[in-house]
């Protein structure tokens, strides 16, 4: 170490004074001024040297310090060059991901909008063929022959309602659905959606009660036809999921500028862990399974088109109470209708 040598001859220069001093009382060397006074010679040396080993530690860490800072600065230069460089990669993977993703998507899309026209041209005869034999009356079919017909026109039927369901999570997810937003009548889409699903109330013994104020039209900005959608499959769910000989509640009502729509059912109730699940696609109760039929994407697109209308839907549920669905939309006044009217003539 450079700073021993200056340690070094301070300690010698302060022993050789006090040495040369002592011989020089005992008069073993001549007496003289200088010789005298070695000692204190010897420790100015002493100090001097100490103050320039001192120097030289400072100089020493000063030095140390500025390689270590100019390390820290090129060690970070190093590791921000390798991160833009890891971003960049990352990048370039997830725009290739995403583009693969997308190839994906389109070429799912595509085989399902092929997949449809090939199976809707033999399903179409199918139904037809099916609706000739039972409303033929020159050579009509015995009555099992019917029933068996009416079997196969029904399941035609819930085959092509499954290809429509199909197509359309495959078209919402895709980012091509596109909605048509005007002022709707609320209540009137319930009313379409209650003639037709009580059909299939009655069959199962359901009774539907609708508890909506008949004198009021609840406007809201909405797509009529996904609306009715998005209403058919509450209402069909909700009967799907209810013990016979029960009830569904239906109600609209107003609040803070929307409009909600409430379907309570009395079925068995969904667990917390299975609520996470519910608007997820191909999503069954597990305890319901073996009973639903479908294929378990209903309320997925439900949600899915709620959310495109700048709506949203909520479900609260316990089990063995049932289960409580609500839809809210913005409200539109009649006024703002005829506003929006003039608009869009305009």
């Amino acid at each position: 170490m450079p700073a021993a040598r200056f340690y070094l001859l301070a300690w010698t220069s302060s022993l050789v004074g006090a040495i040369v001093a002592s011989l020089t009382l005992l008069g073993v060397l001549p007496y003289h001024f200088v010789l005298l006074h070695a000692t204190s010679i010897g420790f100015l040396l002493d100090a001097g040297l100490l103050s320039l080993a001192m120097a030289d530690r400072i100089h020493i860490i000063r030095l140390e310090r500025d390689l270590a800072n100019q390390r820290a600065h090129n060690t970070l230069l190093e590791a921000r060059n390798n991160l833009e460089h890891e971003v960049e990669r990352r990048t370039h993977e997830l725009v290739t991901a995403k583009q693969m993703a997308d190839s994906a998507n389109q070429a799912k899309t595509q085989f399902l909008a092929n997949m449809s026209h090939e199976l809707r041209t033999p399903l179409t005869s199918i139904i037809g063929f099916s609706e000739l034999l039972i409303s033929q009356t020159k050579e009509p079919l015995t009555e099992n022959q019917r029933h068996n017909v009416k079997i196969i026109h029904e399941s035609g039927i819930h085959l092509n309602l499954l290809i429509d369901d199909v197509l359309d999570v495959s078209v919402i997810e895709s980012g091509h659905l596109k909605v048509n937003m005007i002022p709707v009548s609320f209540r009137a889409v319930l009313d379409d959606v209650l003639a037709v699903v009580g059909t299939m109330a009655s069959h199962k013994t359901v009774t539907i009660i609708d508890t909506t104020n008949e004198n009021l039209p609840y406007m809201v900005m909405a797509d009529k036809v996904r609306l009715r959608q998005v209403v058919t499959n509450l209402l069909t769910n909700a009967i799907k999921y209810s013990f016979e000989n029960s009830e569904v509640l239906v109600c609209l009502s107003r609040c803070d500028g929307k409009v909600r729509l409430s379907v309570s059912d009395s079925g068995p109730g969904i667990s917390p862990a299975d609520l996470e699940n519910i608007f997820k696609p191909f999503t069954w109760l597990e305890e319901m399974a073996d009973k639903a039929d479908g294929i378990g994407i209903g309320l997925s697109i439900a949600k899915k088109l709620v959310g495109l209308m700048a709506g949203e839907i909520t479900v609260d549920s316990r089990i063995g109470r049932g289960t409580n669905f609500h839809v809210d939309l913005v409200e539109t006044t009649l006024l703002q209708r005829d506003t929006i009217n003039e608009e869009a003539d305009t």
